[in-house]
Order: C-alpha cells, then structure tokens, then sequence
C-alpha cells in the first residue's frame, strides 16, 4: 500500500540467523550452487494487489508479501507448510485515519520460471491477524498448484526475534539488516521485480512506542532505504 515510509517499517517477524560482527568481515568462498542470500531472499516476494471500497469510490491497493515455510513434524522429512506473510495494513487495504476498508479481491501475483509471471486470488476470510492490535501483521496459510512452475524460495522461519534471542545472538543497534520488497515503481511487464536493500538496525527502544497501527507496542527501527508500496517487506538481521 502507498502509506508514509514510517509505515512500512518494520516487518522483521524474525531474525533468521546472527553472527558477531567480526564475521562480518569475513567473505567465505561461496558455493556456486547456492544462489547468495540476497536472490533467495528476492525471491521470496511476492507482489498483493486489492481492490477496495472506500464509500462509493474504488480503491486500487498493492504491497507486498512474503512466503514463509514452517516445518512441522506431521510432515516428511524436508517439507513444510507455506503461510503468505504481509502487514495488517496491507492486507485490509486500510485508508489513511488507519480504517480498514472493505476488500472486494484480492491477489497475489508470483513469477514462473518460464519467464512470466502469475496471480492467484486470495479468500480474504483466511487471513489471521495478532490479538495485539500494535501489532501490523497477517498471515495466511497458502499453496500452489504443483504443475505450475513457480518460481519462489520460501524463507525458512529458523528463531522468532524475542529480546532472549536478540541478547544472546547480539542484535543491537548498528547490526546489519537486508529487506526486499516489490518495486512499486517498476513493476514489470512479463514478471514483477522486487528490490534488495541494505541498512543497519537503528533504534531498539526500551519502551512501548506507537507502532505502524497507531498503538503502543514494541518496535524496532532500521536505517534502510524503502519506497512506497514495500508495505509488509521481509527481512533479514545479522
């Protein structure tokens, strides 16, 4: 959605993996059969489009998700379950005074490794929201049909960032962040392009502060460079 940059700070749900900093200046040899982190982490987009009502006018709406795999046990050994993961702002399509409005369709939009690119429609009524309204975070469960060649890398969720597991894998202000998210201003013509940043974690506060929602919560900030429409980026701390 095309709300203020403030807004579409921060959906770092989790910090996937943490190293001190004198790693950071460590550059192993990488295996040229492992795309680098930051194509994987690219293609782990996907762009949402909405349309909405907002009284008798029709809202176009779009931002950006991210697919999620979750391992279960239930499962065999290497599969998981899929969940599309956005801002709550984003899912329902919210108006500036941060009021959702009605969603009439909704989609999202993934590349194909043909080279093109394809939507699926989304039931509205699967989204899952937080009971902590400071929270700006939906989720869903999704799934592709197998004959279709999706072209994706779903991020693995490894740790959620609770403050035990940022103290003991030392985040802080000054550690690295990487987020991608759609590029509103170019978004394609045969398949969407989604963008990779790199900034640094900025302000962890010690407080509650009004979050993305308008309530007070915790949030963290980052100094990285986004665009309007990178609503629901996913991220990447070290």
């Amino acid at each position: 959605m095309r709300r203020p940059l403030l807004s579409t700070c921060f959906l770092l749900i989790t910090f996937l993996a943490a190293h001190g900093q004198q790693q950071l200046l460590t550059r192993p040899v990488p295996d040229p059969s492992v795309p680098p982190f930051g194509v994987q982490l690219k293609k782990s987009v996907v762009q949402i489009d909405l349309k909405c009502r907002d009284g008798k006018s029709l809202v176009q709406g779009d931002g950006t998700g991210f697919v999620l795999a979750i391992a279960d046990p239930r499962l065999p050994k290497g599969a998981s379950f899929l969940y599309l993961v956005t801002n709550r702002h984003v899912a329902q399509c919210w108006d500036d005074p941060d009021h959702p409005r009605d969603v009439l369709t909704e989609s999202v939009r993934v590349n194909l490794e043909s080279g093109s690119s394809k939507s699926y429609s989304l039931d509205t009524g699967t989204w899952t929201f937080p009971t902590d309204d400071s929270v700006d975070l939906a989720v869903m469960p999704i799934g592709f049909p197998k004959d279709d060649d999706v072209d994706m890398y779903s991020v693995s969720f490894a740790d959620p960032g609770t403050k035990d597991y940022l103290h003991s894998h030392s985040i802080a202000e000054g550690s690295p962040v990487l987020i991608s998210g759609f590029f509103v201003q170019y978004p394609g013509v045969q398949k969407f392009q989604s963008i990779v940043r790199q900034g640094i974690v900025s302000m962890m506060p010690d407080e509650p502060i009004k979050t993305t929602t308008g309530k007070l919560g915790t949030l963290y900030l980052a100094d990285v460079h986004i665009f309007l429409g990178n609503s629901g980026v996913t991220g990447y701390g070290r």
